[in-house]
């Protein structure tokens, strides 16, 4: 089990600290034989380092991987091959992420967040621009959260786009939050997408944990697109990750006198791109060579079989001898599936066999 993974569970970790372990212990097994003396070389602190030996023994590895198996959750360590490209690149990326659904993450991504009490000139909005592009390819990024959070999934899915929601605790069937938004987490998960977090299962969301969560929508997007924002809204700690990701943040014009309109009009005074129509979107992230390529709802995945063997392939290839060494299901049964998923456009088969991913 790779290091990443196992020290995602100690409740202190960030990926400061974890940069300072790994310059001095290189495996799992050399990290947890590291002494009080060592640890405060390397910069942690005495409550930090009094977390850790009260932490270490209670860790089970044999009950992480039966744990994470139980939810059907694959971690992904921070320089995995299937770790996300632009997440890898922002200068506090999660050193695992936890994730249930589709394991390919594209570039082509757009964060949309905004307000939990949206008016419904944003829903509108919101409905229209996410809409537009996602049926032209698209991922769409946010939060779960009340308001323009589930209305940019909704929107999303019922364009047949794929969406990928970030969580501020345990992504497991218990602990998903907020509850009212568990079946459109497992809707998004069915139709293609993925729900993801840098915390274990059963871990439950705190006032700390969403700022963090911000991080990675900001993180896991080209671009952000803010739809409505008071002055305290939590989108803007998104929008402010962007600008120090060096991401680019998209802002929807609005009244001057709406309350949800005071963040998003300082964003703009700051130097945020206006935007009123999908083509904006495009042209600020350089994806006009989507413009023309719209479609029609896509098919997703109907079993569970399918969907298995979807989260073990990405766009790089992966010879069928290596399928079956992962999954759980017979010769048979990925054969026969995977002649399906290839018949319904899902999969591709490259030759020697090889597959990809054809998302």
């Amino acid at each position: 089990m790779k290091k990443e993974v196992v020290l995602s569970y100690f409740p202190q970790m960030t990926y400061r600290r974890y940069t300072q372990l790994s310059a001095s212990f290189f495996t799992l097994e050399s990290t947890f034989l590291a002494t009080h003396n060592q640890l405060r070389a390397i910069g942690w602190n005495a409550s930090t380092i009094e977390a850790w030996f009260q932490w270490k023994p209670t860790v089970s590895l044999s009950h992480i991987s039966q744990e994470l198996a139980l939810y059907g959750i694959t971690p992904i360590a921070l320089g995995d091959d299937q770790y996300p490209v632009l997440l890898s690149t922002i200068t506090d990326p999660p050193i695992c992420l936890f994730v249930r659904g589709n394991t390919f993450f594209s570039t082509k991504t757009v964060g949309v967040v905004g307000t939990r009490k949206n008016t419904s000139y944003g829903k509108q909005v919101t409905e229209q621009l996410v809409g537009d592009i996602a049926t032209r390819g698209v991922h769409v990024i946010s939060g779960l959260a009340l308001g323009i959070d589930a209305i940019a999934h909704n929107a999303c899915l019922r364009s047949g786009g794929i969406t990928v929601a970030v969580l501020a605790g345990g992504i497991d069937a218990h602990t998903v939050a907020p509850r009212a938004h568990y079946q459109l987490s497992e809707e998004i998960i069915t139709k293609g997408g993925s729900i993801v977090s840098e915390y274990p299962p059963l871990v439950q969301p705190t006032i700390y944990s969403f700022p963090k969560r911000n991080r990675i929508i900001a993180g896991l997007s080209r671009g952000t697109v803010v739809i409505e924002a008071p002055k305290k809204s939590g989108s803007l700690i998104t929008a402010d990750c962007a600008l120090q990701y060096n991401r680019e943040v998209m802002v929807v014009p609005q009244n001057i006198t709406s309350p949800t309109a005071q963040g998003t009009n300082d964003l703009l005074k700051q130097g945020a791109h206006p935007i009123t129509s999908y083509t904006d979107i495009l042209e600020i992230l350089q994806l006009q060579d989507l413009e023309d390529s719209a479609t029609t709802p896509k098919k997703y995945p109907s079993s569970q079989h399918e969907r298995d063997l979807l989260s073990l392939l990405s766009t790089e290839p992966t010879h069928i001898d290596e399928l079956i060494r992962m999954s759980t299901l017979s010769n048979t049964v990925i054969m026969s599936t995977l002649m399906l998923m290839e018949m319904n456009g899902f999969v591709k088969h490259i030759g020697g066999m090889k597959y990809v991913i054809r998302y």
